[in-house]
């Protein structure tokens, strides 16, 4: 059997990728053959309506682009005249590529600063498989580039939890307090409980007084987001060492545009673990901060490293753990 022509090579390529980009519920295009260093574009969705939302892709496969490999990355040769194209692109550009010997793919936004270098070269994290499970990620870049409209619900719960410091942990607890006793339904998971594991998270004695009042703030607003909210995505999946033995840990994201009247929206996460076959408990809830261009797309380890790279010499352990919750 014949070697495959290149041009083979590259329309399997892009076959993988329009298929799993189906699969997630989006629009695939094809471009011509005439554009310039773009091979597609992603038109993403929410409850099967369209958003308006483009991410452009670029699409290379085989071993030939790979440049070298490290621990924990892909690195990349490109063109000069396409990475300047693809910096200065106004809509997000995705460089995506495709290993036929494993039937894999990895991508990364090619136009964040944080995937290429001044050598002319992509970085892409061994850990950023392109699959169905990315669309989230996809949303978040998206998100940087557009802002959050379209791509998020929008929810009016009640004002937040008065800022005066003194009642605020008073006032939070009752509120708390009646929100165990009075049950939590959530459409996405069914019954959730309001625990006091839940409670300490947030009341942790390693957190900042700052970060403390602000979490007890956003619970009308997490406890809105839980009860009105039917997606979620896993944010992360551990094993963890119990009594019982090893167990899988799941924690949840449900994330919202949350509209107040009393200062600008904001993008609010909740967070819900599920231990085993035990049933699913609310867990923390944050405020997403405002983020440069790219930022969205950095991995865990990424943002922690560069958080550690700024401020190691300044804080604790426990206290780089704590600002490290912003950035997931």
């Amino acid at each position: 059997m014949g070697q495959l022509s290149s041009d083979a090579k590259h329309k399997i390529a892009i076959n993988h990728v329009s298929t799993i980009v189906e699969r997630m519920g989006c629009d695939w295009h094809d471009k011509s053959e005439k554009a310039f260093g773009l091979d597609g574009e992603i038109e993403l969705k929410r409850r099967g309506q369209r958003t308006g939302r483009i991410l452009m892709v670029q699409v290379k496969s085989g071993p030939s682009y790979l440049k070298k490999k490290t621990q924990q990355e892909l690195i990349f040769d490109v063109e000069r005249k396409y990475l300047e194209y693809w910096k200065n692109h106004l809509i997000p550009v995705l460089f995506i590529w495709y290993n036929p010997a494993q039937r894999k793919a990895y991508w990364t936004c090619a136009n964040s600063k944080f995937s290429y270098s001044e050598h002319c070269e992509i970085h892409v994290p061994k850990s950023s498989k392109f699959g169905t499970h990315s669309l989230p990620d996809l949303r978040r870049v998206a998100m940087d580039f557009y802002g959050p409209e379209n791509l998020l619900p929008m929810i009016q719960p009640p004002s937040d939890l008065a800022p005066k410091v003194g009642t605020l942990k008073e006032e939070a607890w009752a509120f708390y307090s009646k929100w165990r006793a009075e049950g939590c339904f959530s459409p996405r998971f069914g019954q959730v409980l309001i625990t006091l594991r839940g409670w300490r998270h947030l009341t942790a004695s390693w957190r900042t007084q700052r970060s403390i009042v602000r979490k007890l703030q956003l619970l009308p607003s997490a406890r809105t987001i839980l009860e009105s909210l039917d997606v979620s995505h896993i944010q992360r999946t551990l094993t963890v060492q119990t009594s019982k033995g090893a167990r899988e840990r799941r924690l949840y994201e449900q994330t919202a545009i949350v509209r107040y009247p009393e200062r600008r929206d904001a993008v609010i996460s909740v967070i819900t673990e599920k231990l085993g076959d035990e049933p699913v408990r609310f867990y923390s809830v944050y405020e997403h901060p405002k983020r440069e261009r790219g930022d969205w797309l950095l991995t865990r380890e990424q943002r922690l490293k560069h958080l550690r790279e700024q401020v190691a010499h300044m804080l604790t352990q426990e206290r780089i753990e704590e600002i490290s919750e912003f950035f997931k």
